[in-house]
């Protein structure tokens, strides 16, 4: 969106789910470079509640024309927390967030952290098939060396848990009965996506509806602004329209 201004328009999903938690998206490199006000400009245009910075070194690496210096993202989540004015998620993006790294977010004043652990879609697996169409020897070599490289989502949820920091787990999550898993071990929250957009690619609205419902099942709400709100556990329980982590 920031890149190519004319598809903003696919990102404009607020109005027909005015009431969900809308995260927008960018990247720490990008973010780095950004200003602050073109960062809240594009935040606005989507009608986001907060914004991930997502770290995604090991898929940079493998992308031919990948970013390399990830100096400064201590720096950039502060002046992002001191500036924006609202909450920012730290998020990886398949391979872990491990406990210094969550260290270091929570002293920044992230106000989440998504640990996208390994175990689901392998986005340098991804850039790993990029590098082979392109014929680059080289970046297909090291990709297909750490294809499945990170901390599993489990066991960095269990590593962050004691730092009270809101955690969402994502990264190879299959159904509800792993997102229950996820929340005993420490987890906020937990989030589907490859697999379950894949079963459910050819449903039509009902089937997808009842597909979501029953994978909210085993997290213990009977609907779903129950399950918008945080467990037991976690802290005050917050109306959906809060959409507050």
């Amino acid at each position: 969106m920031a890149l190519h201004p004319e598809l903003a328009w696919t990102y404009e999903v607020r109005e027909v789910a005015p009431s969900i938690l809308l995260l927008a998206n960018l990247g720490m490199v990008q973010a780095r470079e950004m200003p602050t006000g073109a960062i809240r400009e594009l935040v606005n245009a989507v009608g986001a509640d907060a914004l991930c910075i997502h770290l995604n070194p090991a898929m940079e690496l493998i992308q031919s024309n990948g970013d390399r210096d990830f100096r400064g993202g201590r720096e950039t989540f502060r002046r992002l927390r001191g500036e924006l004015g609202i909450q920012i998620v730290a998020k990886e993006t398949g391979c872990g967030i491990s406990r210094a790294a969550g260290l270091a977010a929570k002293q920044a004043g992230v106000s989440a952290i998504d640990v996208s652990g390994a175990g689901g879609t392998s986005w340098v697996g991804v850039e790993t098939r990029r590098a082979a169409d392109e014929q680059n020897a080289a970046n297909e070599q090291l990709g297909r060396e750490f294809w499945d490289w990170g901390i599993p989502t489990a066991a960095s949820v269990a590593m962050l848990a004691d730092l009270n920091v809101p955690l969402i787990a994502t990264g190879g999550l299959r159904n509800g009965s792993d997102i229950a898993r996820a929340i005993a071990l420490g987890a906020t929250a937990g989030g589907l996506a490859g697999r379950r957009c894949a079963r459910n690619m050819k449903a039509g609205t009902t089937a997808r509806s009842d597909s979501c419902r029953g994978s909210l099942m085993p997290c213990g709400p009977r609907h779903f602004c129950a399950a918008a709100a945080r467990p037991p556990n976690c802290g005050r329980r917050q109306k959906c329209s809060d959409r507050n982590f």
